[in-house]
């Protein structure tokens, strides 16, 4: 049995942590579920110990941190590793996407944490690669969306914002609990695939990239902020000013 290791990756702006509670509160929560009792103080330290030594070691202070948590198996002992990379400057703004319905993410007690065990995201973006799209949606067992490799996603149809909820597998993402934590009228709904075919718009988030846009879903052409200037431009108006 190898270990189970938690990711936790944190955007570095300026050498101040963005949205730094909310991935100190995520590690918490997960590091509880794999039965690791740890103040919360403890965290904060470690994390920004880590932090601290990524900007000395690499004289840099706009990066991306990657945290790797390990639970040692058979033992009730974690260990820490960080990494970090230089934020991409040429990110893509809008990206087309599909659905990997080839496997299927299992709903269980993990599925919301951010683990090591990435097989079917992988799966899924090599997917995506050999049919010329950015990235794929993956779907749970029952069929509905759970997310995508490294992305949470959310559909607007209607002025209303809907993303899946935690019981369809999605990772539970720190960008995804920033949005739900401001309230833009979003809700927590099971989609599916032909609903997905139907959105007015559609959006994916994580914490390094806050809002990325959708411009084309299975080949079709999906409303983006340039030619539909409603929710979504109040989401970005709120990403920029965390």
């Amino acid at each position: 049995m190898t270990n189970f290791g938690l990711i936790e990756t944190i955007k570095i702006i300026g050498g101040k942590s963005v949205l730094l509670e909310l991935h100190i509160e995520r590690l918490k929560t997960s590091l509880n579920k794999l039965g690791i009792q740890i103040a919360e103080n403890e965290i904060i330290d470690k994390v920004g110990e880590l932090i601290h030594l990524e900007q000395s070691k690499n004289k840099i202070s706009n990066f991306r941190l990657r945290l790797e948590v390990t639970k040692l198996v058979n033992k009730n002992e974690i260990q820490w590793q960080s990494s970090s990379m230089l934020l991409p400057s040429d990110v893509q703004q809008t990206l087309g996407i599909t659905i990997y319905r080839q496997q299927f993410k299992k709903i269980n007690s993990f599925c919301n944490l951010k683990t090591t065990d990435r097989t079917i995201y992988h799966q899924a973006q090599e997917f995506a690669n050999k049919n010329n799209f950015e990235t794929a949606v993956v779907l749970n067992e029952n069929f509905t969306i759970a997310d995508a490799p490294i992305f949470n996603l959310f559909m607007i149809k209607g002025n209303k914002i809907f993303t899946p909820p935690l019981s369809d597998a999605p990772v539970s993402g720190v960008f995804r609990a920033f949005l739900l934590h401001h309230n833009f009228n979003i809700q927590e709904q099971s989609i599916t695939p032909e609903m997905l075919l139907e959105a007015e718009e559609i959006f994916l988030t994580n914490a390094v990239r806050g809002i990325v846009e959708v411009g084309y879903f299975e080949g079709k052409k999906i409303s983006t902020i340039q030619t539909n200037n409603n929710q979504l431009g109040l989401l970005q108006k709120s990403e920029n000013s965390q």
